[in-house]
C-alpha cells in the first residue's frame, strides 16, 4: 500500500494477480513451479500483473496450451475495498478462456 496521511491506495503491479483455474481448481501463477522455473512463463505473467489485457491472458493461455489437453482459463484478479464497509474484496479484471 501506499500514500500519505490517511488516504492509501494498493498499487497496480502489487495487487494484480494471475489465477489458472482447471476443474475447480486455481493455481496462483507466480506460486507455480513453472512460474520459478521458466523465463518466458515468469515474463508472460509479469506482463499481465502490469497491463491485464485480454492479449496477453491469450498470450499466457496459448503457452500453457502447448502442454496441456485439459480445459483451463486464465484470469486476472485484483484487491478493492468495499466503500461502506471498508472490508477488501477480489475484483475480476480479466480473463481468458480458449
Amino acid at each position: 500500500m501506499g500514500g500519505y496521511g490517511m488516504y492509501s491506495e494498493y498499487h497496480p503491479n502489487l495487487s494484480y494477480f494471475v489465477w489458472i483455474e482447471s476443474e475447480g481448481q486455481r493455481t496462483m501463477a507466480r506460486r507455480s513451479k513453472l512460474f520459478t522455473s521458466n523465463a518466458t512463463f515468469q515474463k508472460l505473467i509479469l506482463e499481465c500483473r502490469t497491463y491485464p489485457s485480454s492479449d496477453h491472458l491469450r498470450k499466457v493461455y496459448e503457452f500453457l496450451r502447448q502442454n496441456r489437453s485439459d480445459s483451463f482459463k486464465v484470469e486476472v484478479w485484483r484487491f478493492d475495498f468495499k466503500a461502506d464497509s471498508r472490508i477488501l474484496k477480489r475484483v475480476l479484471v480479466n480473463s481468458y478462456e480458449g
